[in-house]
């Protein structure tokens, strides 16, 4: 026999799952679906892949144009990233073709489940902890050491093969 606990919990349960498939309705269209989970796998404080391309772009840009003065830097920037921002919006960007692939054999009904997984509390307040600039520090430096460790073992290959390793 069940506790009243364990007969409220379960109530509790179905209760959220109900209005959860509820909430979004039978009138959601799958267009609205897919932009959902894509807001979700994007993050609300994540830039887009493509805005961490352009950075990087820029970084070797500035470094073959040394003589270039601060401010015009900061100039570029912020045309860069209007530019990235505008093409971004317009789609087809690499999350959303990752996620458009991804959701191709999935139904209505997978697609409300998956959106809600992404909303969940724990998951939420996991991916922000992921997002703060501490971690965000180690993570660079785990794979920098990585990077370094994986290329220390292509040169050894590379060596033992009598071949000139990438120094």
């Amino acid at each position: 026999m069940r506790s009243f606990a364990e007969n409220m919990l379960i109530s509790s349960i179905l209760a959220i799952t109900l209005h959860s498939s509820s909430s979004y309705g039978e009138d959601v269209d799958r267009e609205q679906l897919i932009q959902q989970l894509i807001l979700c796998e994007e993050g609300v404080k994540q830039q887009p892949i493509e805005a961490l391309v352009a950075r990087t772009m820029l970084l070797q840009a500035r470094q073959a144009n040394p003589n270039v003065d601060q401010d015009t830097w900061l100039t570029i920037q912020s045309e860069a990233d209007a530019a990235v921002a505008k093409m971004v919006a317009q789609g087809g960007g690499g999350i959303e073709t990752m996620t458009r692939a991804g959701v191709a054999s999935l139904s209505n009904e997978e697609l409300i489940h998956l959106v809600s997984i992404y909303r969940d509390p724990i998951l939420v307040k996991y991916t922000n902890a992921l997002a703060s600039p501490v971690i965000e520090a180690q993570l660079r430096q785990a794979s920098m050491a990585s990077g370094l460790r994986v290329r220390a073992l292509i040169n050894s290959v590379l060596e033992k093969n009598g071949l000139q390793d990438m120094r």
